[in-house]
């Protein structure tokens, strides 16, 4: 007896044959079925998702179909060895599934720890460290990238995946398209998990990518142009040598962000979140960060946030930042020039050992915040507050204050309780006042003359009054004289 026997997928064909002739047509059978194309369908099964062929869905009467949204923000989630993405709103739906977690990875993932090179000595420090002097002469150190391994696009449940071998070799339930070479040209990409990977020497150019998703991975010569990346999620991503040009980046979430000695010219980023990232040792130019709402109070931490967010040693022009919130941002040892901030609510700003140059801040609010910059050549601050914050600011001659308010805070060591005023900072430092309106010392100048008017007003009064009485007492006693001669 002669069996025939072949696998396609879950389904076993197998024919026993007796003849030679039955052998011939059963294998032949065998081998067209084998090549035929199957269609796949996902579908949701008690908290968890299934891929199944289209030609069994009937068996399966108690679930329904599950189609992504192409227009939210995804996350990869591993239901019973398959990875799905889903929409982060129906992600509490899948609970027989665990978040997709990547193995076997070299990726610096920590957001807690950077990795700075000190005189030769390697040294984990906080983000928060950064601006710190002790590690001011410090440069920031990534791993080198390993482009030793290969990747493959794999298709799970309709989405894109991209994964390395070994992963690959564990996994079979998705369909494999190749291997990737990432460089990427006048296309379209949606809808695509990259997660683990290391590469060196990518470029993109003129390409939509919308509803992607980076985890975990590195690029070193990553080199982006005239692309438009729109849904965009980083975690734990680390760029390094590389650049990005002529791009606008909309409604991103970046959290553990790195980028290290690239460039960013002529880039928007627009109603997008940073969250815990650096961007160290590069020259930004043509740089905006632009937010949704006018009204600084109503500007979603959602839209336009930087949160923990670290520019450090940085050649920075022709920047704007408007209509975000600010929330522990440190601009620390940059050259800053031509940077507009207009329309930002920021709390916990520091700004230190920075070289200035026609900076201009404008309707903004800036609370428990420091400025300490000692090179300064045109800074200007316009209808802006200060709440519990300090500032030491060079003088020149070139920094001057229009319509700012300061709320117990010190500038060049004065301290003012409430004050709105028009001033500067003379070449010594000294805080020179050109007009107040909510100040003690205006309202001093106003009861002082007041006084001096009454005081005036007194004092001629009582010359006025002792002549009259000299007058009359003359006029008097010559009177009695003149009685007594008669």
């Amino acid at each position: 007896m002669v069996v025939c026997e072949t696998t396609l997928y879950k389904h076993t064909h197998t024919d026993h044959c007796n003849m030679f002739g039955l052998v011939l047509i059963c294998c032949l059978t065998a081998f067209s079925k084998q090549t035929e194309t199957e269609k796949y369908t996902t579908i949701e099964c008690k908290g968890s998702l299934l891929n199944i062929t289209t030609n069994t869905r009937r068996n399966y009467i108690d679930c329904t179909n599950y189609v992504m949204s192409t227009t939210k923000t995804n996350t990869t989630i591993n239901c019973n060895g398959t990875l799905f993405n889903v929409t982060k709103v129906d992600r509490p739906r899948f609970v027989n599934c665990t978040d997709y977690i990547p193995t076997n990875t070299t990726v610096d993932t920590n957001t807690t720890y950077i990795t700075v090179v000190c005189n030769g000595s390697v040294v984990n420090i906080t983000l928060d460290q950064r601006n710190n002097a002790k590690y001011a002469d410090c440069d920031d150190y990534v791993t080198p990238v390993d482009d030793n391994n290969k990747y493959h696009n794999i298709t799970c449940g309709g989405f894109t995946l991209i994964v390395d071998e070994k992963w690959l070799k564990n996994n079979t339930k998705c369909t494999d398209n190749g291997v990737v070479h990432f460089n990427k040209s006048s296309t379209f990409v949606a809808n695509t998990n990259i997660t683990a990977v290391e590469k060196r020497n990518i470029t993109i150019t003129n390409t939509m990518a919308h509803n992607s998703t980076l985890n975990s991975t590195k690029f070193d010569k990553w080199n982006v142009t005239i692309t438009d990346l729109r849904n965009t999620t980083l975690i734990n991503t680390i760029f390094t040598n590389s650049s990005i040009n002529q791009t606008t980046v909309t409604l991103a979430k970046m959290t553990g962000l790195r980028f290290v000695n690239g460039s960013v010219s002529d880039v928007d980023f627009k109603q997008s979140v940073f969250k815990s990232s650096l961007f160290s040792m590069s020259n930004m130019s043509t740089l905006s960060f632009i937010g949704k709402h006018n009204n600084i109070t109503n500007a979603s931490q959602t839209t336009s946030l930087l949160a923990s967010v670290v520019f450090f040693k940085c050649n920075m022009s022709d920047i704007t930042f408007n209509k975000v919130q600010m929330r522990n941002v440190t601009f620390f040892n940059n050259t800053l020039n031509d940077v507009v901030i207009r329309n930002v609510n920021a709390t916990n700003t520091t700004v230190i050992n920075n070289t200035l140059t026609n900076i201009e801040f404008k309707n903004s609010h800036f609370e428990n915040s420091t400025f300490n910059s000692s090179t300064i050549h045109g800074v200007l601050f316009d209808n802006t507050t200060f709440i519990n914050s300090t500032l030491i600011l060079a003088g020149n001659g070139n920094t001057t204050f229009h319509n700012v308010t300061l709320i117990n805070t010190t500038l060049n060591n004065v301290s003012f309780a409430n004050m709105t005023a028009n001033y500067k900072i003379t070449q010594k430092g000294a805080v020179q006042f050109e007009s107040e309106n909510k100040s003690t010392k205006t309202v001093a100048i106003i009861i002082g003359s007041l006084l001096g008017v009454v005081c005036v007003f007194a004092i001629g009064s009582v010359i006025a009054g002792v002549a009259i009485f000299i007058k009359n007492k003359r006029h008097h006693n010559a009177s009695e004289y003149t009685k007594l001669t008669l």
